[in-house]
């Protein structure tokens, strides 16, 4: 029997755990989450401080053209809506807006179209990071963190070079 170990780096989990969380990742987004945010009444209530707080980013398939929609956890800072990716640059949508920036955000109560682009300031990265993550609720817990214990100090050692998107 061989053990899997956790790697954690600066693109998220990494190794045998990675993908099997990505492929979990993957089937809780399309058959519990885009159900319940795009439902027109559930939607409206489904975050929350202990759950997180969510929209769902539509994005262009890189190869297929085809809209792709993705639960995900915000922050907004400035007026500014920030996307933090816990699996690095692998995840599709962060792949699908560097492709073609092109996307439309479903906050609760209001559809926003716009244009997404990787953060270069690492100040403005780090920022937007920690509220991103402080948004996740108990997500924070598959990172191995606390989310109502954990420091600033230990979320930005968690999440240091993991792309930020505005």
């Amino acid at each position: 029997m061989t053990a899997r170990v956790t790697v954690r780096s600066a693109e998220g989990p990494s190794g045998p755990v990675r993908d099997d969380t990505l492929r979990g990742f993957r089937w809780a987004n399309r058959r519990v989450m885009l159900p319940v945010l795009c439902h027109p009444v559930l939607g409206a209530w489904a975050g929350s401080p202990v759950a997180g707080w969510f929209l769902v980013l539509t994005t262009t398939g890189r190869r297929s053209g085809l809209p792709r929609r993705t639960p995900l956890n915000y922050a907004i800072l400035d007026g500014r809506v920030y996307l933090l990716s816990g699996f690095g640059r692998r995840a599709d949508w962060c792949r699908n807006l560097t492709a073609d920036p092109r996307v439309t955000l479903a906050l609760p109560g209001r559809l926003v179209e716009g244009s997404a682009e990787l953060v270069a300031d690492p100040a403005e990265a780090e920022r937007a990071a920690l509220a991103v993550a402080r948004n996740c609720g108990f997500a924070l817990v598959f990172e191995g963190l606390n989310p109502l214990t954990t420091t600033d100090d230990r979320l930005r050692a968690q999440l240091a070079g993991r792309p930020v998107v505005r």
